[in-house]
């Protein structure tokens, strides 16, 4: 299965870097990670490139199915 694709720009929130970690450590795309949130992969590629922050309810699912921190996305990556 694609491990998908970098991200164009690095989102700075820690919750950003956490989650294209998990989707690279579950050898998932994009669009599989967002299949298994309810996301589309544009809204993947968003929360990782730091260009959208999930609100609440969106960072309860991620922190649900991959134990991300509702926290870390408000959080700068040190």
């Amino acid at each position: 299965m694609p491990r998908g694709r970098e991200p164009l720009l690095e989102g700075k929130s820690k919750g950003s870097k956490e989650l294209h970690r998990w989707i690279q450590e579950k050898s998932l795309t994009y669009e599989v990670a967002g299949d298994l949130l309810g996301f589309t992969k544009d809204r993947i590629s968003r929360y990782i490139n730091g260009r959208r922050r999930p609100d609440p309810n969106s960072s309860y699912r991620i922190f649900k199915l991959t134990g991300i921190e509702m926290s870390s996305w408000l959080e700068p990556d040190r």
